[in-house]
């Protein structure tokens, strides 16, 4: 009788270990982004919110919710400096795809605060990609501002999005 408990343990046990695996994932380590990795997503925020987008490959545009989480203020340019990579599956590597979006209004720059909440809408260039290329990279960023005077300290996010054909 001893030995059912013992065989129960190990099954259970069993269980919880293949319910921790997670799915494998082979995109490569980021592209360089111009920033450590280890100063990524900590200041900034990024998402894309489902009910503003629906994720289609073919020429839609991305909305994204940048939100400041530091007390730290940053400036930026209405584009966020946003960067915009696709994952070559046949390479496996990112490659820089342009943004097609106009940011001409407002021109000038964006000061966030702690808390603040901006959105940003933009167009990767996806015209002549194959179709089982979907996984694209949205990095954005801004400079940190100290005693009113834009310094050379550079903070960003980026989010991962796979797009349907």
């Amino acid at each position: 009788m001893k030995s059912i408990p013992k065989i129960f343990l190990i099954v259970a046990f069993c269980f919880l270990l293949t319910g921790c695996a997670s799915e494998i994932d082979d995109t490569p380590l980021l592209p360089n982004l111009g920033i450590q990795d280890s100063l990524l997503n900590k200041d900034l925020r990024v998402t894309a919110p489902a009910v503003w987008n629906n994720f289609n490959k073919k020429e839609d545009w991305i909305t994204l919710e940048i939100t400041l989480v530091t007390n730290k203020q940053i400036i930026t340019n209405p584009d966020f400096n946003a960067e915009i990579y696709l994952y070559d599956d046949t390479k496996k590597e990112w490659k820089k795809i342009k943004n097609l979006g106009n940011y001409e209004t407002p021109p000038d720059k964006i000061i966030l605060h702690q808390g603040d909440i901006e959105d940003l809408s933009v167009l990767p260039e996806l015209s002549n990609t194959p179709a089982s290329q979907s996984k694209v990279l949205i990095f954005v960023s801004g400079n940190v501002v100290e005693k009113g005077h834009t310094t050379n300290k550079v903070i960003g996010t980026y989010i991962i999005l796979h797009l349907k054909p």
